[in-house]
């Protein structure tokens, strides 16, 4: 893709940015976006945004002029090149998968996933997350392999089926429902009164409105600056 001309990557992107926008959470749409935006950039970068809700365009439009420098926001990137830089000596795809392990799943997804379920009286176990495993397995196919063995005790349709996760419509209930608009704008509006954070309002009206015509999809943009305005106006304000 970045062997071709410049003329023809631009009207790839035009049309990229034509395509209605789906409600899944990670739809093709999405992915293609994310593509034409980041595949000119280092490919640790390009992975690194693949996980962040708010790119630097977006924190620069979010957040006062000179915030961001002053504040543990501008370590993020050598913070995760850290890792990457551990792994020099194997494949991308293994600085990848090494990269999660550290990062995205214990601060994020297991995170999410321990709170929710202990929230509910429920013991959650992931066995194939097991330390033995995981060293045992690092650098194999771990799915294809993961597969093959299942097929002896389930149907095919099973095993091989595609993964799911539990998502919720968060990006229909912004364009339908008038109540997620209304606590999202007051809360952006509490909290811009009373804390030393400053949220840029009107590029929030932006995303949002972006979001209700179909343009973007910016429903976790939308949803996490939400549960985050409520959050410091409950405890850290």
């Amino acid at each position: 893709y970045r062997a071709l001309p410049s003329f023809i990557q631009d009207g790839i992107a035009k049309i990229v940015g034509l395509m209605p926008v789906s409600d899944k959470k990670v739809g093709i749409d999405e992915k293609l976006r994310r593509f034409v935006k980041f595949v000119h950039q280092d490919s640790h970068y390009a992975h690194l945004y693949w996980r962040r809700i708010f790119d630097d365009g977006d924190m620069q439009q979010l957040l006062p002029e000179g915030f961001i420098k002053d504040s543990f926001l501008s370590q993020i990137d050598e913070f995760y090149h850290f890792y990457f830089k551990k792994m020099d000596n194997f494949s991308r795809v293994a600085k990848y998968k090494y990269f999660d392990l550290k990062t995205y799943l214990p601060s994020d997804m297991l995170t999410k996933i321990d709170r929710v379920s202990m929230a509910h009286s429920l013991e959650a176990r992931v066995p194939l997350l097991d330390h033995v495993l995981i060293e045992k397995t690092f650098g194999m196919q771990n799915k294809t392999l993961l597969r093959s063995i299942l097929t002896k005790d389930l149907p095919s349709s099973i095993a091989f089926r595609k993964k799911a996760g539990f998502n919720m419509p968060i990006g229909k209930w912004f364009r339908e429902e008038k109540r997620f608009k209304e606590l999202l704008f007051d809360e952006i509006t509490k909290l811009n009164r009373c804390s030393e954070i400053k949220f840029n309002q009107a590029y929030i009206e932006y995303l949002y409105a972006s979001h209700l015509s179909g343009k973007e999809d910016n429903a976790f943009k939308l949803y996490n600056l939400t549960v985050f305005a409520m959050w410091n106006n409950s405890y850290a304000s």
